[in-house]
């Protein structure tokens, strides 16, 4: 289990949490799931309120460095956002897809610094939005 803080320099800042699970520890494949949660300020009715526009994406990494202390993983993943565009209430959706570059660091059995990288491609722009994200992994049950 994983949370943490993002910033993504079209969003802003967000806060995201992940579940992530083995899929083959002896192949070193891991699976993640993940919500993303962006605060957006808006004026409704004279008044100021946070709306907020989320996003769920589903990963597979794989494990490309991996000693007692650290390990790196690279993958991708994809996943539906789902933005209140105003306090009433009408929504919009939308797909998004990225690669992942992750660096974990082990602090103590049971937590460990997780440091993932992300590039969005953004297609209306022809580009790679960089997207650096910082957490914290509890391990439920390490000894």
């Amino acid at each position: 289990v994983a949370g943490g803080g993002a910033y993504n320099q079209l969003a802003g800042l967000n806060f995201w949490a992940s579940a992530i699970v083995p899929v083959s520890s002896t192949a070193g494949v891991y699976e993640s799931t993940t919500t993303d949660l962006f605060p957006v300020k808006a004026v409704v009715s004279g008044k100021t309120a946070y709306i907020f526009q989320t996003s769920v994406r589903e990963g597979v990494h794989k494990v490309l460095h991996q000693d007692t202390s650290n390990m790196i993983l690279f993958g991708a993943d994809a996943g539906f956002s789902f933005a209140q565009a105003s306090a009433a209430g009408s929504a919009t959706s939308g797909v998004s897809a990225a690669v992942t570059l992750t660096y974990v660091r082990q602090l103590t059995p049971t937590f460990a610094l997780m440091v993932p990288i992300r590039a969005l491609y953004m297609p209306t722009l022809g580009g790679w939005n960089p997207i650096v994200e910082f957490g914290i992994v509890w391990k439920p049950g390490a000894k």
